[in-house]
This record gives C-alpha cells, sequence and structure tokens, in this order.
C-alpha cells in the first residue's frame, strides 16, 4: 500500500512538473498547484487510514486466534476431565443434552477388589501416606482396567470396583473381568509391586442398570442385585484368591479352571454355592493370614469364612 500510495504520489509530481515545463506564463499555476496538493495530500491521508484498518484487522485476527486457541484448551481439559468420571459415549450423550442417562445392561461382570487389614495399616500411616499409597495403587488398577477395555466405576474407601460389559456390550466379559482380578492380585502380595498389600476379589455377572448421577458433579454408577452379589463375594472371600459366583463360572469355564465351595451363606443373601478360581498368581493360597490378624469362622453348612479382623463379630 505504501508503494502504491508512493507511486501515485510521484505521477502527480510528475503531472504538475508537466504543466509546469508547458506553461508559456500566460496560465496561472494556481489551480495546478492546489490540484496536485490536495492529490499528495489525500494520498498520504489514504495510506494512513488503510494502514490502521490493516494494523486494526491484523491485531483483532491474533486476538480471535488467541482467543479460540484458549477455548479449545479448556474445551479439552473440560472433555478430558469428564472423560475421567464418565464412559467416553456416556460423555458424548451427554454433552448432546440427553437427560436422564440411564441404560439396562442384561449381561455384565462386576469386580469388587479391597484391601485386606487396611484399618490398621493405615491407622500407622500419616494421611499423606495413605493417600499414596491409594493413589499408586488405583492407578495401577485403572491402567490394568484400561488395557482390558473394561470400565471402572468407582472407589469407596480402599475398595476397587470395575465392570466389564458396559456401557457398550462385550464378549468374553466374565473372562476379562477374572483376568482383571488376576492381575490385581498379581500386583499385590509377596511377588508383586506392592508386597505389604494382600487384597481379596469378588466377581459376579448378570443384569445391572447405569447411569449418570448428578447436575454438578456427575458420577457413573450401576446398581442391582449383580452389584450387591459382587460385593458380599469379596467379602467372603480368601485373602490372595477370587471369589466368583455359579454366573461367572459358566460364563469363563472355558478359559478358566474353578474350585468349589461349600455353599456360603452371605449377608442379606440367600445359601450360595461358590467357586475360587485356580491358576492364580503364585503364592496366592498361602498368605500368613495371622500376619494380617484374620481369624476363620464357620457358617452354619461349615464352611471356613476368612474375611474378618480379629475380634470382629461377623455379620449375618
Amino acid at each position: 500500500r505504501f508503494v502504491f500510495a508512493a507511486a501515485r504520489t510521484l505521477l502527480i509530481a510528475v503531472g504538475f512538473g508537466v504543466s509546469v515545463a508547458l506553461n508559456d506564463g500566460t496560465n496561472s499555476l494556481l489551480i495546478d498547484s492546489f490540484i496536485f496538493v490536495a492529490a499528495g495530500t489525500g494520498s498520504l491521508l489514504a495510506l494512513r487510514l488503510l494502514e490502521r484498518d490493516r494494523r486494526k484487522v491484523w491485531y483483532q485476527r491474533l486476538v480471535i486466534e488467541d482467543q479460540t486457541a484458549a477455548i479449545e484448551r479448556e474445551k479439552a481439559e473440560s472433555e478430558r476431565l469428564l472423560l475421567n468420571v464418565l464412559p467416553a459415549s456416556v460423555s458424548y450423550r451427554l454433552k448432546q443434552g440427553e437427560s436422564p442417562i440411564a441404560d439396562s445392561f442384561p449381561s455384565v461382570s462386576v469386580v469388587f477388589a479391597d484391601i485386606v487389614g487396611f484399618t490398621p495399616l493405615s491407622a500407622r500411616l500419616s494421611a499423606g501416606e495413605v493417600i499414596t499409597l491409594l493413589s499408586e495403587l488405583f492407578t495401577h488398577f485403572d491402567d490394568l482396567v484400561i488395557e482390558r477395555s473394561l470400565e471402572k466405576i468407582k472407589t469407596i474407601g480402599d475398595a476397587y470396583m470395575a465392570v466389564g460389559g458396559l456401557p457398550e456390550p462385550m464378549d468374553g466379559h466374565a473372562e476379562k473381568a477374572i483376568d482383571l482380578a488376576q492381575a490385581m492380585i498379581a500386583a499385590t502380595g509377596p511377588e508383586g509391586r506392592w508386597p505389604d498389600l494382600t487384597i481379596r476379589v469378588g466377581v459376579h455377572s448378570g443384569p445391572v442398570a447405569g447411569g449418570v448421577i448428578g447436575s454438578r458433579k456427575f458420577a457413573y454408577d450401576v446398581w442391582g442385585d449383580t452389584v450387591n452379589v459382587a460385593s458380599r463375594l469379596e467379602e467372603t472371600g480368601l485373602p490372595g484368591r477370587i471369589h466368583v459366583s455359579e454366573e461367572t463360572r459358566s460364563l469363563a469355564e472355558s478359559r478358566y479352571g474353578f474350585e468349589a465351595r461349600e455353599p456360603v451363606q452371605m449377608r442379606g443373601l440367600p445359601l450360595m454355592t461358590t467357586y475360587f478360581v485356580l491358576g492364580g498368581p503364585p503364592g496366592g493360597d498361602s498368605v500368613a493370614l495371622g500376619a494380617i490378624g484374620l481369624v476363620a469362622d464357620r457358617d452354619p453348612t461349615g464352611s471356613e469364612l476368612w474375611n474378618r479382623p480379629s475380634g470382629e463379630v461377623l455379620e449375618g
């Protein structure tokens, strides 16, 4: 634009010079001089206005690009945080405005894992040490869940809950749930990354309902008898073992072996036949029960329940 304005001014100056050269003195150059000055001033003024507008547009574009980038970063961060608490497909439905989000799943496998003797252990640790321990352990469990395309549901104190078969249907969800349970147990105990920890795991398969709760703090949760049974299986299991129901055994028997227990009376549930998964991590059966302060109880069927700290009364 500067070159154009300068060329225009030069052309006017040349025209004025030609007029002066051809003037024989009989005509006045006043009008020509006025036209020259007006044209030059107009060109410079137009250049100034054009340059100001150009800079204004450039600055506005810069601001818009910065604002757009900031919005994209905030959007990506919001989506990342949302995906930390909701499955991807559920998050998408929520962003599309669907409400309420509630689904029925005819067949899933629920996994409950709980740290044995965590209450006395946490009493010996500071709050920071407890949080660090649980954070590191559950972050590892999160990775194990992702590797198997399962879905973490939540943590409850020192308990960890995951589900296979939702929000998208999955073939072999019981087998993947048991595989997850074995990997969890392998991470703890004498041979694991957390040798001072031992966990019990319960797995049950069946129908559940699932959906999003809350409007400010979203949470994805599942409900139903399947969840309750999985929790009770964990409670009445053995340290370092995977305790499963008949339903889970029937779905996974082509891949895993199982050891039947005598019928177990679980809190709030009828007498059930349950199983331990065979072929788990080495040493899973040889946990030092005395070291973690557990004692054996017998239910009315004579089945031993190693699920309570010394001195605690077994409910049910």
